[in-house]
């Protein structure tokens, strides 16, 4: 009996950058490029009044009509480095989906930024499903005009530095792959992880003992409907974009870092405002984290390893507007960098 059923530790997801918002892209190893860890695909058809029944006099329903299809895609991965701090690694493209741009420091590193530009930088995802057997198969979900939300972060002292992403967007087939057209991976970075070890972490000047810490972006993505489309969307792009930093530094006495000062004390009714930074940065490091201004917003008190902390959550602000910015290095509407290598 022929073998047609699917391993679910076989699956792979490939993608690229679109030329054009919403027209897919044609795939192939080339796209195989970066580790993607526990890819997963979820279809969200809507259906006009699901429990529909017209009066039949009696209890049948009646049958639903199918509108909008948009597809959930998500996995993960580790935040390997280039190679070089002016090489960009290439989970880069899925940086990018989800709005960042991608700037060179000159031969000093690279750094990403959240900018406006890059609020329709859509993606093309295959999610390939491949057979049971020596000659396998495979099926292949694939999603076009997808923009997505980035969290970054590690949970633990020695942990790697891990990106979460959660792309939304729209379907565009779900086909038959024959045996032998299934892409092998190709031109992947070969370097490690970076971990949560000989990092830093600042707010303001002051250092922090941390072990966990979480960029998310903060990505409010929203459909581009139209009509004239088989599946009533275009494409999706970023609406909004709200990015928050949280870590959980160990509680200090109130002369080395007044927590609640920062939470509910500020100046003359304006809110109390810091730099952030996580990470390290330098000509040997890998990447930081650095948040020109930021505002604490929560601070709840925790304790870790028998210690009092805190369980910081901080609102990443603009830099500020033309001569008055607080990272001179940076765009006015740059919410936070993340850095490899460093600027200079």
């Amino acid at each position: 009996m022929a073998v047609n059923f699917f391993s679910s530790n076989l699956r792979i997801l490939v993608g690229a950058l679109e030329g054009t918002a919403g027209t897919m892209e044609t795939l192939d190893a080339s796209d195989f490029d970066v580790r993607v860890r526990e890819p997963s695909v979820t279809y969200n058809p809507e259906f006009d009044n699901d429990s529909s029944k017209w009066a039949n006099g009696n209890h049948g329903e009646d049958s639903a009509i199918p509108g909008v299809t948009s597809v959930s895609v998500s996995f993960n991965l580790r935040a390997v480095w280039g190679g070089a701090v002016n090489t960009a690694p290439n989970w880069s493209k899925f940086a990018q989906g989800c709005g960042l741009t991608e700037d060179a420091w000159a031969s000093a590193g690279i750094g990403w930024h959240p900018r406006k530009s890059n609020d329709v930088k859509t993606m093309t995802l295959w999610i390939y499903e491949i057979q049971l057997g020596s000659t396998p198969a495979a099926v292949c979900h694939k999603v076009k005009g997808a923009m997505g939300n980035m969290t970054m972060g590690a949970d633990g002292a020695g942990k790697p530095v891990t990106m979460n992403f959660e792309f939304t967007g729209v379907y565009a087939g779900y086909e038959d792959i024959a045996n032998g057209s299934i892409p092998a991976a190709f031109g992947i970075d070969t370097t490690c992880a970076d971990r949560m070890l000989m990092s830093q972490a600042y707010v303001g000047s002051t250092s922090q003992l941390i072990t966990s810490w979480t960029l998310d972006l903060g990505n409010d993505i929203q459909p581009l409907y139209d009509q004239s489309e088989d599946h009533g969307i275009a494409y999706y792009h970023i609406a909004a974009r709200n990015p928050r930093m949280s870590m959980n530094p160990l509680m200090r006495t109130v002369a080395t870092d007044d927590i609640l000062d920062r939470l509910v004390g500020g100046a003359t009714g304006c809110p109390t405002t810091a730099s952030l930074m996580v990470g390290d940065t330098g000509t040997d490091s890998k990447f930081a984290v650095i948040v020109p201004k930021a505002q604490l917003i929560e601070a709840g008190l925790e304790s870790r390893e028998g210690k009092q902390s805190w369980a910081e959550n901080w609102r990443c602000l603009g830099n500020g507007v033309t001569g008055a910015v607080s990272d001179g290095d940076l765009e006015e509407e740059d919410t936070f960098e993340i850095l490899q290598g460093d600027r200079s």
